[in-house]
């Protein structure tokens, strides 16, 4: 089976091989395709963002994922989290944990700044996004984007690998 992820991002891909792999041998690939959605969505935007990777990426395997991280507010508190969708036709979706957002780098969100952006000049490291991201630096490492991903495309199989039960 070749599954193609929407995106070029290592941290995607390696998230997506590390699940696909569960499954057994699965081509995993990464491929850019538009999102349709703000550099930095907010609220629905990011559901609709991964799914659109993952119908965009289907196009060229037997299976899409698209993955989009963004934000939202609940109970007066924003969070970051990650919309996993798997697309084969229909969708499976699934979401990686949520971690809270200090409000200062909510406000930059909110004008318009992405997440990657403010924390690439926390850490210095322009490329965080590729690495660790905004979790991984939150928790000092003990937690990174690739395991929050992981997560988010482990809870999407639950409707892929249980098909039947949503037919009843």
């Amino acid at each position: 089976m070749k599954v193609v992820v929407g995106s070029t991002n290592p941290v995607k891909i390696n998230a997506t091989k590390r699940a696909f792999s569960l499954l057994g041998t699965h081509e995993v690939i990464g491929m850019k395709v538009p999102s349709n959605v703000p550099d930095q969505p907010i609220g629905e935007e990011t559901w609709k963002g991964a799914m659109e990777r993952a119908k965009q990426a289907f196009q060229f395997g037997d299976i899409g994922v698209g993955i989009e991280g963004g934000i939202q507010k609940l109970y007066e508190r924003w969070y970051a989290f990650g919309v996993v969708a798997l697309y084969d036709g229909d969708f499976y979706i699934g979401t990686s944990g949520w971690f809270e957002l200090p409000p200062w780098i909510v406000n930059r969100l909110l004008e318009g700044t992405e997440l990657g952006t403010i924390m690439g000049e926390l850490s210095q490291d322009p490329n965080i996004k590729q690495k660790g991201g905004a979790i991984g630096l939150l928790t000092k490492n003990l937690l990174d984007r690739e395991s929050l991903y992981y997560h988010g495309i482990l809870n999407a199989f639950a409707h892929y690998l249980s098909k039947d039960l949503w037919k009843r």
